[in-house]
């Protein structure tokens, strides 16, 4: 949805070359590589790089294993995406900044950042504190606090008991850490269909940013 909804874009080109940060298993990667020119995407997580490698369905994506915080690619990007709440893990803003500094390096001037991230306003008063879900048969026992400026969702499923934890970064703070970063504030979006942000009622915040 979210992809569809990208290449509609009036700057959207066939000749972008594009960076997906954080980019798990690919599935984002192929969905947008028919589009472009070409897609790397980076990753910590030996096992998601080892499922996009072995499903590679696409002769113009690359993968790389490298901390976002701290990576160093010998190119540069027309666009870098990082969707789907994968920014906001860290434990302290200088981390988080590090992120945002590495993004501007590797953007061509000019070139897009866009970041997708929840809607903390929304999180705070909507917050599922207790949630059960069964999938392919498996029960999933789900919590969700907030402690410290932060979410916790702690998630048990066949005894096993495991913790995301993530900042609570509001749509203010986003636009203050990306212009601390050197970019402009393009654009805000509510959703995957690119609907304009409403603070109160949106599920996400997606943010287009631009390299000055």
């Amino acid at each position: 949805m979210f992809i569809q909804s990208l290449i509609r874009l009036h700057w959207f080109r066939n000749d972008l070359e594009v960076l997906d940060l954080g980019c798990g298993n690919g599935r984002h990667a192929f969905s947008l590589a028919p589009y472009v020119r070409s897609v790397d995407g980076i990753d910590l997580s030996e096992k998601q790089l080892h499922i996009a490698t072995s499903s590679m369905t696409a002769e113009n994506c690359r993968f790389h294993r490298l901390d976002m915080r701290n990576f160093l690619l010998n190119k540069t990007f027309d666009l870098v995406l990082n969707l789907f709440t994968s920014f906001g893990y860290f434990q302290t803003l200088t981390e988080h900044l590090n992120v945002l500094h590495q993004v501007n390096i590797h953007l061509k001037t000019g070139g897009r950042f866009v970041l997708d991230y929840f809607n903390a306003h929304f999180v705070r008063t909507q917050l599922h504190k207790q949630e059960q879900k069964i999938i392919d048969g498996t029960t999933f026992e789900i919590s969700r606090t907030m402690e410290h400026h932060r979410i916790i969702k702690r998630i048990k499923v066949n005894d096993q008991l495991f913790r995301e934890d993530v900042a609570l970064f509001d749509d203010q703070e986003l636009s203050a850490l990306l212009m601390q970063s050197g970019f402009k504030i393009e654009s805000v979006f509510g959703n995957y269909h690119l609907d304009e942000f409403d603070a109160n009622t949106s599920p996400r915040c997606i943010i287009f940013a631009v390299k000055l």
